[in-house]
């Protein structure tokens, strides 16, 4: 009997091992699909990707107006697309004259600025002389030399490639309105048959595998973007409120850059709001300094009410494992990564769930 249950025991550990042999071999290849997919072939279906996303949000308006109303499903399809862009350009425009207008400020004032920090380097310059005992100028004038060096390779090396890369620009602007053309027409033509689509979907031969992974797919991906984009916008609100409390000139632009910044684990929006009040209270301006911290705590209680209940456990991914894929991420795909590191962990992470279900089941 004895041997009997040993046997038993033996068995389930030889089975446990086999599992977790193809689930570390699974692992690996499931990580390199993912990056091959990035690399090669994201770049070839993401108009279609953002047309799918865009006809799944204009489906519920074409559906209203198609049994509803008795529009056609293309007239219906082209309303609902034509109400989405408009409101997408109204707040676009509102938001980005704003922000033309207070870097106009900047570019009008950097002249003062510069003054201001010639002024304080000079200060810096004269106490460095009489702390370590210099002739006085001396460490001012080394510090023009290597002024001097960077004016010059701002000239003649920075400037030209500016401008040349302003030429690339305009010629990916343009490149970009061909995409964006495409990007509609598809998103009418998904829309149209999204139904039929949905049925085709449904009666393919590896509908359940698949629809297991789409399924956590939608709900960890989809959840995790929707989670930082609604706390990412409430953040740079917060903050160019704050801003614009203490009559800061470039509320906005500084605000949605602290909330770019609050989106990165670890580093958050303290690193820039709390020295800056320390700053305030050093200068004597006490009460821009309560706003300042104040609008770093709102920032924090946000985040920390808002992240648990948005994410939730299903996605189930910590702060350091989401700031190694963020790195990995700009590492392999540059400025992109900040976006394809988190997704590529959580695809990885909801495909191996799913894989190793199906496997415990066998």
């Amino acid at each position: 009997m004895d041997s009997f249950f040993i046997k038993i025991n033996n068995n389930r550990e030889e089975s446990m091992e086999k599992i977790n042999f193809k689930l570390i071999i699974l692992t690996i290849l499931t990580i390199l699909t993912v990056y091959l997919g990035f690399k090669f072939i994201l770049p070839l279906i993401l108009p279609f990707i953002i047309a799918y996303f865009i006809a799944f949000i204009i489906r519920p308006i074409t559906d209203f107006l198609c049994n509803k109303l008795k529009f056609s499903r293309v007239i219906a399809a082209t309303l609902s697309l034509i109400s989405l862009l408009t409101v997408f350009s109204i707040g676009v425009y509102y938001v980005f004259k704003i922000i033309i207008e207070q870097l106009t400020k900047v570019i009008r004032n950097s002249p003062i600025y510069l003054e201001f920090l010639s002024y304080k380097l000079e200060a810096i310059c004269n106490k460095i002389d009489i702390l370590f005992g210099l002739n006085n100028g001396s460490m001012m004038y080394y510090m023009d030399g290597h002024l001097d060096g960077i004016k010059q390779n701002v000239i003649y090396s920075i400037l030209p490639k500016i401008t040349e890369q302003g030429l690339v620009l305009i010629m990916k602007l343009l490149a970009g309105f061909g995409v964006f053309l495409i990007i509609i027409i598809a998103s009418l033509l998904i829309v149209k048959d999204m139904t039929l689509y949905g049925e085709r979907y449904r009666k393919c031969s590896i509908y359940k595998e698949m629809h297991k992974i789409t399924d956590g797919l939608a709900k960890a991906g989809i959840g995790y973007l929707k989670a930082q984009g609604i706390i990412a916008g409430i953040v740079a609100l917060i903050c160019t409120g704050g801003l614009a409390i203490i009559k800061n000139e470039y509320s906005l632009i500084l605000g949605i850059g602290i909330a770019v910044f609050d989106s990165f684990p670890v580093l958050g929006s303290g690193l820039i709001l709390v020295p800056w009040s320390i700053i305030m209270v050093l200068k004597g301006d006490v009460l821009s300094a309560a706003i300042l911290m104040t609008t770093y705590l709102a920032c924090q209680i946000i985040r920390q009410v808002l992240e648990p209940k948005l994410l939730g456990e299903d996605i189930g991914v910590n702060a350091i494992i989401t700031l190694i894929s963020l790195y990995v991420g700009i590492k392999l795909f540059s400025f992109t990564g900040f976006i394809l590191g988190p997704v590529g962990l959580i695809i990885v992470i909801t495909v191996m769930k799913t894989l190793k279900e199906n496997l415990k089941l066998t």
